[in-house]
């Protein structure tokens, strides 16, 4: 039998004042370890990884099941209470395999503030990589230090002296011209598929960010207790998210997790196996359940 093991730490250390008993039966719930850190910091640590947890209640109905995304909330509830002796909260983990299987090791990093919480994983850098060396596509993620610069830029050329901002039809159609305004929207038609400018897709819908095409509503459904939207691109057939868990949610790429058959969130998503050019992956309502039967 493969045993499969996903350890992660936590950085930096943090003081033990900030830390409520409530906070300590979230690290609880998720088997995160506790040890003190010199006389006024805690040090966390989780020996045997685990990306989702249970609250216990007074009887079991009243159980609450948590998931990654909870405990980050509660590392923000954090940050935001130490007004300013802390300003973000790092996990680092490693995915480890005692076969060497090539779909039994990698990483992942989480960096949390007061209002964001960023997903990386060698997985998805490496596939990043691939993509690159083999179509010499280069992408935004491979150096995205340009990309304020570039956002000024095409705000600049799309909004007038009364702030209205250009609609996306307008702008294709504009950049199609030979006359020098048509030659500045060819250049802000140019940073639009780069960057992928919220503010021009709302005014004509979603759009697909794989061929700017616009997405199709083809269902809502619920997973996990959270509602969504499925949406379609008719011209390529990708599949996209919006989790309706506030009003401005953004809309997400998908794929289909290995496990359950569900489309889930590929930003929330690990890659299980690779079959030719093609990623499977699996999300975290499988992860646990699928590699450690």
């Amino acid at each position: 039998m493969t045993d499969y093991l996903s350890q992660s730490i936590f950085q930096p250390s943090i003081p033990t004042h900030l830390i409520t008993d409530e906070d300590r039966r979230f690290f609880e719930a998720f088997s995160i370890s506790i040890d003190p850190d010199g006389d006024d910091k805690v040090y966390l640590y989780a020996e045997d990884w685990c990306t989702a947890g249970v609250l216990p209640g007074e009887n079991p109905k009243d159980d609450i099941e948590l998931s990654e995304d909870d405990l980050y909330d509660r590392f923000q509830e954090i940050i935001r209470r130490s007004n300013g002796e802390l300003f973000w909260i790092l996990k680092e983990s490693s995915y480890s395999c005692s076969r060497m299987r090539s779909d039994g090791y990698g990483g992942s990093a989480v960096f949390i503030t007061v209002d964001d919480v960023q997903f990386c994983s060698t997985s998805s850098w490496l596939e990043q990589r691939k993509h690159e060396a083999e179509t010499g596509d280069i992408s935004p993620e491979t150096d995205d230090s340009y990309l304020p610069l570039l956002k000024e830029v095409f705000q600049a050329l799309t909004t007038d002296d009364a702030g209205n901002i250009l609609d996306i039809e307008t702008l294709r159609r504009c950049a199609g011209d030979t006359t020098p305004s048509g030659k500045l929207a060819r250049i802000a038609w140019k940073i639009h598929r780069v960057i992928g400018s919220n503010s021009i897709k709302e005014q004509d819908g979603p759009h697909c960010r794989a061929c700017d095409g616009n997405l199709e509503l083809t269902r809502t459904d619920t997973l996990f207790g959270i509602d969504r939207e499925i949406y379609q691109c008719p011209e390529c057939e990708e599949n996209y998210i919006r989790e309706l868990t506030e009003a401005d949610s953004p809309i997400e790429r998908a794929v289909k997790c290995v496990g359950c058959g569900n489309l889930i969130i590929q930003s929330n998503a690990r890659i299980f196996y690779q079959s030719d050019d093609l990623a499977h992956f699996i999300g975290e309502c499988c992860w646990d359940e699928r590699l450690r039967a």
